[in-house]
């Protein structure tokens, strides 16, 4: 895990009100100069109650990698220097997929699943989605998924890919390069109490069916970089 910060409490109690400032400061002055001067608030408000959360979060999800705020520029059009939101991953290394969550000015984002797959994986994923036993399955487990709350990651081709076609049964999530869980609050008022560990904690376990399925039927990829 991503060390603590000298700003992070031993226990998590929420992200201040003050985040909010902090975003719209960093929103009107993208600038190395107003990060600096405002980085103990960054501090305070985002990165050290991020830091304390993922801590106690640890037994049970794993080791987190906290996201670096500075942006690679090097070939980017828009050179902004700062994210506009920070965030934090935990990989499982077992084909489940990763846990993902991001604060930002507009509130918080948590999902779950794999965002984008190798091609090795998707011709897994592609596969299972087609047999009717775990194409099936899956679709259950979603149906209960949306019942928790949680959003899916739509589909990303226009067409069914080849060989199936239009007609089968289950084209939408043939149509997926992703499957990926998700819930998304706007700047709900428990971001600021102890209660935000409670949300977050428990989009992770709702999206646990479809991670598990994922990890049975698809798989970690060969390729780097992949979720």
């Amino acid at each position: 895990m991503a060390a603590r910060t000298d700003a992070a409490p031993e226990r998590f109690e929420g992200f201040p009100k003050e985040l909010y400032d902090f975003w719209d400061g960093l929103d009107e002055d993208n600038s190395r100069e107003f990060f600096l001067a405002h980085k103990d608030q960054w501090q305070r408000s985002v990165r050290g109650p991020l830091d304390a959360l993922l801590a106690e979060l640890r037994t049970e999800f794993g080791d987190a990698h906290v996201f670096r705020m500075n942006r690679d520029v090097r070939f980017a059009n828009d050179k902004r220097p700062y994210k506009d939101h920070q965030g934090a991953v935990i990989d499982d290394h077992h084909g489940s997929g990763a846990r993902y969550l991001h604060i930002d000015g507009s509130g918080i984002f948590v999902g779950a699943g794999y965002y984008e797959m190798g091609s090795d994986q998707l011709a897994r994923f592609r596969a299972a989605v087609a047999d009717d036993r775990t194409g099936t399955d899956l679709v259950t487990l979603l149906a209960s998924t949306r019942k928790a709350g949680l959003d899916v990651a739509e589909p990303s081709l226009v067409r069914v890919p080849k060989p199936w076609d239009a007609t089968h049964p289950r084209e939408s999530l043939l149509r997926n390069k992703r499957m990926f869980v998700s819930r998304t609050w706007q700047q709900p008022a428990w971001l600021h109490r102890r209660d935000a560990l409670t949300k977050v904690r428990d989009t992770w376990r709702a999206a646990a069916p479809v991670c598990a399925w994922l990890a049975d039927h698809v798989g970690p990829s060969s390729m780097p970089n992949r979720h």
